[in-house]
């Protein structure tokens, strides 16, 4: 099971698909799902914090964590499902004639 450390407003943003919304802090201090863990957080540091917290707690079940976190995910071009927002540059795009990278460029003083 893939479990998604972070905080509700990123993961509804952007996850892995078909992972859990477990927040670390929540995490801890409940139940934890049945079967083998895969954690993802916003780092590396932020997973293993958690895998820490959980093995000194004394669960001793098979536990891992994306190395790198979600941004490592991401990075490599991987699947993510979720809310995502298209930033300007996508937006104009298909527009025929249009280039939003001289649209999104600053006004120069004499264009003021």
């Amino acid at each position: 099971m893939i479990i998604d450390l972070r905080a509700r407003s990123r993961y509804r943003h952007s996850h892995v698909p078909g992972s859990h919304n477990i927040p670390s802090g929540w995490l801890i201090s409940g139940e934890l799902p049945d079967g083998d863990l895969i954690l993802v957080g916003d780092s590396t540091q932020h997973s293993a914090a958690t895998i820490d917290h959980l093995q000194a707690q004394g669960h001793a079940r098979r536990i891992r964590h994306l190395a790198g976190g979600f941004g490592a995910w991401q990075h490599q071009h991987l699947p993510v499902t979720g809310r995502q927002r298209k930033g300007w540059p996508q937006l104009f795009r298909g527009i025929p004639g249009l280039r939003p990278n001289r649209l999104l460029r600053p006004a120069s003083r004499q264009e003021a």
